[in-house]
């Protein structure tokens, strides 16, 4: 789902160490499909890959992935994360499995590929007071007000199939590679909720609430992925560059999921802008208390009036959050071994350029063990780690962004793990 790329492939040995390591040395937050091979020996590609992330600057990856895996949340978890909230805080999260074919064309000197890939994303932007009340509730706020401003949450899944083709363009040592995909987006499922301006005041006691909000939700197909459905179709597009000097560096630029989805106007949208004081539900009779009759009656409509919620069906279109790469890599030690230094960008609300930097060495039978360090994004800090290991036409990759994450999740706020799969022939 990103732009296709290959690498100028000579025959001494010396060459094809620097290949393996320009092909693997690559790093992103979320791992990208990398369809360089030896396309003058082999003129096809292909590659399955699955891979998952997280990262926040406030949420550490023990309680993420119980709020993902639905597992129980104690107050010892809650309490080390509400210790380490902050003002405003940011939270990611991405999972994705694909498969691609990619062909060369000797004819045309042109390598083209074809891509399927199915993304479930989250993304949310919240103050401290937002995330212990929905984590603790309200009674840590007795008299007091929860301001909660600039709320963000969206979630998105999607099926992507992609088109892409590149051309390189070779001149003594001198290499540039120009690539370019564009994708068919068909979105199953949509959820966003937006508040600002918005404050509930708990009385003491808890006898009243007060209620002052300004929010807007979109809600679309909530429930299995229908995947021939066309409520929610888009576009999206990928462009690479990269420009290779003999086997020595190489500078390479990527722009991947510049694009939109549109959903239908048979999509919920809910809007509400209103202040309300709620004094609880008036119950008669505790010993004849039970839940079905006192909501028996009860329908969302007459909950929407109350609250002065409106609720239409309106068509609406979703810019997906368009992420840069900018990375520099320079090989060393003699051919052998290859350090990289790249920043990222993404242009979601409060995050900070990420930047990263990686090192892989190639060592004997085809075998490449890399570190990498991070910093930015909505994360802290993070330290990763890869492998890969060929075997004649097949390679395997496995790897991490931030395996301190997967192996201390109450310390540390960001996780990943990949793995991928190729083969050429």
């Amino acid at each position: 789902m990103h732009s296709i790329y290959a690498l100028r492939i000579k025959q001494d040995s010396t060459f094809d160490i620097s290949n393996t390591l320009f092909k693997y040395n690559q790093f992103t937050i979320q791992p990208i499909l990398n369809n360089a091979w030896n396309y003058k020996q082999k003129k096809n590609y292909l590659n399955i890959q699955g891979a998952f992330y997280n990262q926040s600057n406030a949420i550490n990856t023990q309680i993420a992935h119980a709020i993902l895996f639905k597992s129980f949340v104690d107050d010892k978890i809650k309490n080390r994360t509400f210790n380490k909230l902050r003002t405003n805080n940011g939270y990611e999260d991405e999972a994705r499995w694909s498969i691609q074919y990619a062909h060369y064309s000797p004819k045309l000197k042109l390598s083209y590929s074809f891509a399927y890939t199915y993304r479930n994303m989250r993304n949310m932007v919240f103050n401290k007071e937002a995330f212990q009340f929905v984590f603790a509730g309200n009674k840590m706020f007795e008299d007091d007000t929860i301001n909660i401003d600039k709320l963000a949450f969206e979630y998105m899944a999607y099926n992507q199939l992609q088109v892409g083709i590149s051309k390189m363009i070779e001149k003594k040592n001198n290499c540039i590679v120009l690539g370019a995909a564009i994708s068919v987006l068909q979105s199953p499922q949509y959820l966003s909720l937006k508040a600002n301006n918005s404050s509930i005041y708990t009385a003491p006691y808890g006898e009243y609430l007060e209620v002052k909000y300004n929010m807007q939700a979109q809600q679309a197909n909530n429930g299995a992925p229908e995947f021939f459905s066309f409520k929610g179709t888009g576009l999206s597009a990928d462009f690479h560059v990269s420009y290779q000097r003999s086997q020595n560096w190489m500078l390479r630029f990527n722009v991947s999921d510049f694009g939109f989805v549109k959903y239908s106007n048979e999509i919920n949208s809910y809007k509400g802008d209103s202040a309300i004081k709620f004094e609880g539900i008036v119950i008669n009779d505790i010993l004849n208390f039970t839940t079905p009759n006192i909501f028996k009656d009860f329908k969302s409509d007459s909950l929407f009036k109350i609250l002065n919620i409106e609720n239409s069906k309106k068509s609406f279109t979703v810019f997906h959050p368009v992420t840069f790469n900018l990375a520099f890599s320079k090989v060393i030690l003699a051919g052998r071994g290859i350090v990289t230094i790249g920043v990222q960008q993404k242009t979601q609300a409060k995050y900070l350029p990420f930047v990263w930097s990686k090192f892989s060495y190639q060592c004997k039978r085809n075998f490449v063990p890399s570190v990498n360090v991070a910093f930015g994004g909505y994360s802290y800090y993070n330290l990763g780690f890869e492998l890969v290991k060929k075997i004649r036409s097949v390679s395997v990759v496995v790897g991490s962004n931030n395996m301190l994450g997967l192996f201390i999740p109450q310390h540390f706020t960001s996780s990943s793990l990949y793995l991928r799969t190729s083969i050429v022939f």
